[in-house]
């Protein structure tokens, strides 16, 4: 009877023990170290599948682009049309709208607070995707490093009316930028500065995981580097080298290098 009671009391002593401090502070360390680790891997799957989002976006905006050159005589979408006067210019976001039919499909997922473009007659369009062409009169600065022409140009460079380029002007559309992405604080509807002043933060390519999303002239969308977009030296584009943003692939101009360079060192 007594080794019975015994047993009993072992077996309430038993029940009543719970884990010891050490115990504690080792379950504590295990479940900080997975978070650590799944945290930042979760993070990525989210932006990853952001960047994926904003990449279907620029497709449809794509095909958008290209059902517009089949009723426009196979001119491309400039970035503004007509150019004046101020208040009641119509940009390229309103020109595409009818053949994609959504307003939503211009907003980054990664960057759903990018400022409202003005100054035009807009619905509020936000300038989270931008036109790689130029909308000003008058010849174009090197300073802001956009001396070139560009497949979205309602003027070329040295201030001639387009109205529009042709396309049959792209020899190749496989690698030339019709439209990429802003989350830096300017709310212009066009790459019109890349330069030192845009890469302090006015004009900034959206960091999706070090890389940013670029629609081409042939309808495809990719996320590259900014750097991989631009291999010309400050004085020529050579053989075996590219510029993106220029129509002839060619037209250096080193403040572009500087601020592609600028801008990718700042991506995570």
């Amino acid at each position: 009877m007594q080794k019975i009671q015994k047993q009993l009391i072992r077996g309430q002593h038993a029940a009543r023990r719970g884990f010891t401090l050490i115990e504690l502070l080792v379950v504590i360390a295990i479940i900080a170290l997975l978070a650590a680790i799944l945290f930042p891997v979760f993070g990525r799957a989210r932006e990853n599948a952001r960047r994926s989002s904003c990449q279907s976006n620029l497709k449809q905006i794509g095909l958008g682009i290209m059902q517009y050159t089949q009723d426009y005589d196979e001119k491309m979408v400039p970035t503004e049309n007509p150019p004046a006067p101020a208040g009641s210019r119509v940009i390229w976001y309103e020109l595409v709208q009818p053949y994609v039919k959504s307003t939503q499909i211009f907003i980054c997922p990664s960057n759903t607070t990018a400022p409202i473009v003005s100054g035009y007659s807009t619905i509020g369009y936000r300038s989270c995707y931008v036109a790689n062409g130029n909308k000003d009169t008058g010849v174009q600065s090197g300073s802001n490093g956009m001396n070139f022409n560009r497949p979205m140009d309602y003027y070329d460079k040295d201030g001639n009316l387009l109205g529009g380029r042709l396309i049959t002007e792209f020899t190749t559309p496989a690698q030339l930028i019709l439209v990429g992405e802003n989350e830096g604080t300017d709310s212009a509807p066009n790459f019109y500065r890349m330069n030192a002043t845009a890469a302090a933060g006015s004009f900034l390519l959206t960091d999706h995981l070090a890389t940013t999303n670029f629609l081409f002239a042939d309808g495809h969308v990719k996320a590259l580097k900014p750097t991989s977009t631009y291999s010309c030296t400050s004085s020529a584009c050579g053989s075996g080298q590219i510029n993106m943003f220029s129509v002839t692939g060619d037209q250096p101009n080193g403040n572009v290098a500087t601020y592609l360079a600028t801008v990718q060192g700042k991506m995570g």
